[in-house]
């Protein structure tokens, strides 16, 4: 993945009676979604605003360019991450513009060249930041630096977690010092859309790409990785944290056999953080 842009499926310990069903989806789903190749990709963004930093599993153009990279495949399962730093010139603007382009090739051999701009309204009010902040992204981006931090010769486990404990630890302070003053000292304050950081943020020790233990297996652990660096952001809060499935509003369908294996259909699951 590192070089192809590619996917690894990892089964323990293979059986055909346990594992047969998820090889058969992931087959099915590998073969079926929508992939591109021969990918280049490239960011443009309003002034005042800098890249600083590409979280994927390949590197930068040039090793340096995080505006830009090259890459033989890309999927519609593919979500990589981009770090922005500000200076003084944002506070000018009412709004900031975020544009990507993307110059591929279909299965069927034709170039195309795909451009999505996002225009971002800005704002001084650090209380607005907060509120209009999700979750969901936040520990996405959080996992995928952790996760190329774990794949460089020079990681540390305990300098991870204190990293990204004090990241945790500086983003609930701001809130407090600027959205939570007239508060009582003593009294725990958290911002609405980020009330379940810390509980995700702990879960992160305890996956088998983080997880310092001689029970993980170094090919679990380097499959596991590599799927969190490419890993959608809907499926990173199941990834951390046990489902949570209502049985009032069961389908008909629920539970019945799908005829493969042993496997029974799901039960819808629940709604996705998409109101931010």
């Amino acid at each position: 993945p590192q070089r192809t842009g590619g996917d690894v499926f990892y089964y323990n310990s293979f059986a055909a009676a346990e594992d047969g069903e998820k090889l058969h989806y992931d087959l099915a789903r590998a073969v079926t979604r929508n992939v591109a190749f021969g990918c280049v990709f490239k960011l443009r963004v309003s002034r005042g605003l800098t890249p600083v930093q590409l979280v994927a599993p390949w590197p930068p153009d040039g090793g340096f360019d995080h505006s830009m990279c090259m890459v033989p495949r890309f999927s519609c399962d593919t979500t990589i991450g981009i770090v922005f730093v500000h200076d003084d010139q944002v506070g000018s603007a009412k709004n900031l513009y975020i544009q990507t382009a993307c110059l591929y090739m279909n299965i069927f051999g034709k170039r195309f060249i795909r451009v999505q701009t996002l225009v971002l309204p800005t704002s001084t009010s650090v209380a607005s930041l907060f509120r209009g902040s999700c979750s969901d992204a936040v520990i996405s981006l959080m996992l995928k630096q952790a996760a190329l931090n774990r794949l460089s010769a020079a990681w540390d486990p305990k300098k991870m977690e204190r990293q990204l404990s004090e990241e945790t630890v500086n983003i609930l302070h701001a809130y407090r010092v600027n959205c939570a003053t007239s508060t009582a000292a003593a009294q725990l304050i958290l911002p609405e859309a980020l009330k379940q950081l810390p509980l995700l943020i702990l879960s992160i020790f305890k996956l088998p790409g983080f997880k310092v233990s001689s029970d993980v297996r170094v090919d679990e652990r380097m499959a596991a990785l590599l799927r969190y660096l490419t890993l959608p952001v809907a499926r990173v809060p199941p990834l951390l944290y046990p489902r949570i499935v209502g049985l009032h509003n069961l389908t008909e369908v629920a539970g019945q056999a799908t005829g493969v294996g042993g496997g029974g259909k799901p039960p819808p699951p629940p709604p996705e953080n998409r109101s931010r």
